[in-house]
């Protein structure tokens, strides 16, 4: 009886783990190209599928793997662009969620709408949109992550990429000396309470936030802001991610220089922090069992200790001495996964500062 009580408690922690750390199911629909070419439509689509995946927040449907789902079940993709339609290919696919849209060209502005279905309700959870007035391949370089980190942000990183984003001009970044002179010179006479930040990133292709807001590698040599503090995030795959504040004053040109260190067991680095999260969970759920076992063992104990009769002393004994070995065992499996913690943090930092 002890025994049977013992592992019904573990399979349902193991339970609740397994459903904690099922992620949500997304399938991403080719974009419509309104304007420009179906090839350029489709490398836009594999961006933003890349992107997804690269949040970690996502079990990705990759494209092989869809179409060959589809394909079994009879069910074609093309023309497919009403919501009732991508519901039903969603319900196919098994997912919870749907990403379509369309990219295109309207007049000399280039523009992006992406729309997330929530199959399970069959509504249209999110919209989002991104316009520019430019080269095409900041469609690629930046409007694609725009349009989804507006799609999925929060409500405050919404606010703050409306505000700052709307149809953007493409303008020459500053080469020489004499250039950021005449820069300077502009923030002193049109500007108010503005500055600017010349920021140097290598690598070339890494990713840069400023304030939550995403911009380019070449955009963050020319960027300007209010005065006052700000913040600055650049990362890139297989290098380290750099993250400061930074302060901008009134007129003047804040300069920095920012070099990622490539880390040379980037796919070590990933599996060891997964394996740290995944400690950190299951070592505060086995500790939390055995705090709330520890517990029950010493209600269940005082009960024995002021029994009045012989039947309800031994159901007390018995319940003690049950939760006992639960106390124990998950005493046991919790000192395991803090031990295994600890290590894959210590793996962490020497490959973080490894170089």
């Amino acid at each position: 009886m002890k025994r049977k009580i013992i592992i019904g408690i573990f399979v349902s922690l193991f339970m609740f783990i397994s459903f904690s750390y099922s992620q949500t199911t997304i399938a991403v629909l080719q974009l419509r190209a309104k304007g420009i070419s179906e090839m350029e439509a489709e490398v836009l689509t594999e961006r933003l599928r890349s992107h997804l995946v690269n949040l970690n927040q996502f079990q990705v449907l990759d494209r092989e793997n869809m179409n060959s789902i589809l394909e079994e079940q009879g069910f074609q993709l093309s023309g497919c662009t009403s919501s009732k339609c991508m519901i039903e290919a969603g319900q196919l696919l098994g997912v919870e969620f749907m990403i379509s849209g369309s990219v295109g060209k309207f007049g000399t502005i280039f523009t992006i709408d992406l729309r997330k279905i929530d199959i399970g309700s069959g509504e249209i959870a999110k919209t989002s949109s991104y316009d520019f007035k430019g080269e095409m391949e900041n469609l690629l370089t930046e409007g694609i992550n725009t349009a989804l980190i507006r799609l999925l942000g929060n409500k405050e990183q919404k606010e703050k990429l409306t505000t700052t984003s709307q149809v953007k001009e493409t303008t020459t970044q500053p080469k020489t000396v004499e250039d950021d002179k005449s820069i300077h010179e502009k923030l002193l006479t049109d500007s108010t309470n503005m500055g600017y930040l010349n920021a140097s990133i290598m690598p070339k292709f890494s990713e840069v936030d400023i304030d939550n807001v995403s911009t380019s590698v070449e955009k963050a040599k020319n960027y300007s802001l209010p005065a006052g503090k700000h913040k600055i995030k650049v990362f890139a795959k297989d290098y380290s991610t750099f993250s400061d504040k930074f302060k901008i004053i009134e007129g003047e040109i804040t300069s920095m220089t920012i070099t990622l260190e490539e880390l040379n067991g980037n796919q070590q680095l990933v599996k060891f922090r997964k394996k740290r999260k995944r400690g950190i969970i299951l070592s505060s759920v086995f500790w939390s069992t055995t705090l709330f076992s520890a517990g029950m063992e010493g209600s269940n104990y005082d009960k024995y200790e002021n029994a009045q009769t012989s039947d309800s002393a031994k159901e007390y004994r018995e319940k003690t001495e049950t939760w006992g070995s639960i106390r124990n065992l998950s005493a046991v499996v919790a000192i395991s996964f803090s031990a295994s913690t600890i290590y894959n943090h210590i793996k962490i930092k020497k490959i973080i500062t490894k170089k």
